[in-house]
């Protein structure tokens, strides 16, 4: 569980997540179906070209989130996740110009640990409480949440 201190940071977390939400809601790019597992394990190429795999959790979100997922999933940094990245966002120019969605990208990008909470969450209902899958679930959510908290509060004092 969490101790007192941490319990206390989680209002003031949950607050600025809202109103990162709201500002990423602001940008004109809409919701779609996304794929919540798009990572490089689940994308193959044949001789018919590019497959995504994994498609059982489809949801209605925000298409920046998945894509978030995918980059943290390949390793890469510097130029080539630029270079994944701008590719990725070129379809949405019709949207908005290239740097506001960068911007947004950049939001998601902060976002994307509580999407994965948010979807988790809905998935205890259908784990057996007492199992090993919801006790490792729930060590997940925790860290997640305890990353979250740290990186709020690094912001807020820079």
């Amino acid at each position: 569980g969490f101790v007192d201190e941490e319990l206390d940071e989680l209002a003031p977390l949950v607050r600025a997540l809202h109103e990162d939400c709201r500002s990423l809601a602001e940008y004109p790019v809409p919701e779609m179906p996304v794929n919540p597992e798009f990572r490089r394990s689940n994308v193959r190429r044949d001789q018919d070209g590019w497959k995504i795999l994994n498609w059982p959790d489809v949801t209605i979100s925000h298409p920046f989130f998945s894509a978030q997922e995918f980059l943290r999933s390949t390793g890469l940094s510097g130029n080539p996740v630029n270079g994944v990245r701008d590719a990725y966002l070129d379809p949405f120019a019709v949207y908005d110009d290239p740097g506001r969605l960068g911007q947004a990208f950049e939001l998601a990008g902060r976002l994307q640990p509580a999407w994965n909470l948010l979807r988790w969450s809905s998935q205890l209902d259908h784990i057996e409480p007492e199992s090993v899958a919801a006790a490792a679930k729930a060590r997940v959510m925790q860290r997640i949440c305890r990353n979250l908290m740290h990186e709020h509060g690094q912001r807020n004092h820079n």
